[in-house]
């Protein structure tokens, strides 16, 4: 299961939106907790720029910067 939160709002530069999200999942390695934060930017309608951080935690500990892009046409 996992709960997410977000929020989008305008700007005079575009539209921005963050969200938070925390997640526990049952995997073959074991319990894994998730915690995720993130930014998307809207310059324009069709077009969003993305940055998100995540770190897992359980029998081990990760630590992910994700950067992307997404086009509507």
């Amino acid at each position: 299961y996992y709960l997410e939160p977000s929020y989008r709002f305008m700007t005079d530069v575009g539209e921005f939106g963050v969200f938070g999200r925390w997640g526990q999942l049952n995997a073959e390695i074991g319990d894994v907790n998730t915690v995720d934060f993130g930014l998307n930017y809207w310059p324009l309608d069709n077009l969003v720029f993305k940055a998100d951080y995540r770190q897992i935690s359980g029998d081990f500990t990760e630590e992910t910067l994700n950067f992307g892009f997404g086009y509507v046409f």
